[in-house]
């Protein structure tokens, strides 16, 4: 692949990251809320949603970190330098929820699960780590 068609592919991975992201946050929470009230019919279409939106973000999240794969394999080289906490920390998250949600959707059945709130939990910190890892390269990203 050329320098400018990775280049491409990489800021259109980047661009789609942002509404699936946002999607996989909107139907978490509302599976999250449809856990407590809602029939069970209700909470199983939030949960197919939200499978579906996720493994979009997985896809993505894969994809964008194979664009970035030489700041990871810095990491290994060099340490961590002045390379940014935030994005390790995101990456760490990122993790720990695609590990709690195969956990989720292999090994447990049904709602208020210790690891459904980990699982839970850990979208959020992953959203508020996105938005700061987001804003820092913003001018980037819509250049």
């Amino acid at each position: 692949m050329s320098t400018r068609s990775h280049r491409r592919s990489q800021r259109l991975t980047d661009l789609l990251l942002i509404p699936v992201s946002i999607a996989s946050v909107i139907t978490g929470f509302g599976l999250h809320v449809s856990g407590k009230n809602a029939p069970h019919e209700v909470w199983e279409q939030w949960a197919a949603t939200h499978v579906v939106a996720t493994i979009l973000f997985l896809v993505l999240g894969i994809l964008h970190v194979w664009h970035h794969w030489a700041w990871y394999k810095s990491l290994f080289g060099k340490g961590l330098g002045n390379k940014s906490r935030v994005t390790l920390l995101l990456t760490i998250t990122f993790l720990l929820l695609v590990v709690t949600g195969i956990v989720l959707i292999v090994a447990i059945d049904g709602p208020n699960s210790t690891m459904g709130h980990l699982h839970y939990i850990s979208g959020q910190l992953l959203f508020l780590l996105s938005l700061w890892h987001i804003a820092k390269r913003w001018k980037a990203l819509v250049k």
